[in-house]
């Protein structure tokens, strides 16, 4: 049961990741300064998962 909670858990947070960096473009980082910060770290997400793989 534990197990299933933490894969239903994981499952989630790959969709909502996925969901945020497909949204990033959209985004507009000096109209809202203080989703810069996130928006910033989710490009360097994006740029270390494409070295990645």
């Amino acid at each position: 049961m534990k197990s299933l909670t933490l894969l239903v858990i994981a499952i989630f947070m790959v969709f909502t990741v996925i969901n945020v960096v497909r949204a990033e473009p959209e985004a507009n980082a000096e109209a809202d300064p203080e989703a810069a910060p996130v928006i910033k770290g989710f490009k360097l997400l994006k740029e270390a998962l494409k070295k990645l793989g």
